[in-house]
């Protein structure tokens, strides 16, 4: 148990450097990892439950930066997919839902290493909100859709990292209370999680600073292969 406490609170803090850096990504580290070390639902589960603290510490220094509408209309709409991607997660096999996360986080490495760009009208932001719902409770890896919606509106990087916080922060509260109201949160789950929050509050704070010492450019590239290794490795596990 000590292994394991130890393991997940190493990647944790790793995780939490990333979502400090970029306001997205802790689920696209943690989840493809956790699910080979531990478990693919508890990797959802444990992505779920420390988005909360972690979006809550962005929000709270950034908040003069939010642009509320694009984040209510992205919120508003994914509601409706949470109960959809919470039946994925209970009826998926554990290795298929472990492949479906690498193959996720994969195809999203790509587009941010490659800096695609989607131009979406209302209708596309309607369904990157709907699927980010689906995302929360199925995978916990709903950044995707939110940065394909938020990224067309030439938002400055800070105001871009704390409205994707916002929107993250509220769908790791919806998600996390949907899993506890279908019993999926054991103690053991809780025991772990608990002992990582402090690992978890000290690699945002890492991340943080990160983000504000070095170039933008940088940290992309960065964070596109660290996506890309996380969701290869969770692939070829999936078929071990």
């Amino acid at each position: 148990m000590e292994w394991t406490f130890a393991t997940v609170s190493l990647v944790i803090f790793s995780s939490a450097v990333v979502f400090g850096v970029a306001g997205f990504g802790f689920g696209l580290v943690a989840v493809p990892v956790l699910a080979i070390l531990v478990d693919p639902a508890f990797g959802v589960i444990a992505a779920t439950a420390l988005g909360i603290p972690l979006g809550g510490s962005i929000i709270v220094r950034d908040h003069r930066h939010i642009s509320w509408r694009p984040v209510a209309v992205i919120v508003g709409l994914s509601l409706p997919g949470y109960p959809v991607g919470l039946i994925v997660l209970l009826v998926t096999p554990s290795r298929l839902l472990q492949l479906i996360i690498g193959v996720c986080v994969v195809v999203f490495a790509f587009v941010h290493i490659l800096k695609i760009q989607f131009r979406l009208n209302l209708f596309g932001v309607a369904v990157g909100g709907f699927v980010s719902g689906v995302l929360a409770t199925s995978t916990s890896m709903n950044g995707p859709p939110v940065v394909a919606a938020l990224q067309g509106l030439g938002l400055g990087p800070r105001a871009f990292r704390v409205s994707m916080a916002v929107v993250l922060f509220v769908s790791k509260l919806i998600a996390f209370a949907v899993f506890l109201l279908a019993g999926s949160v054991s103690a053991d789950d809780a025991i772990i999680l608990l002992s990582a929050l402090p690992a978890c509050l000290g690699g945002v704070f890492v991340g943080d600073h990160i983000f504000s010492s070095i170039s933008s450019r940088s940290l992309k590239r960065v964070v596109g292969f660290i996506f890309l290794a996380s969701g290869v490795v969770a692939i070829v596990k999936s078929f071990n």
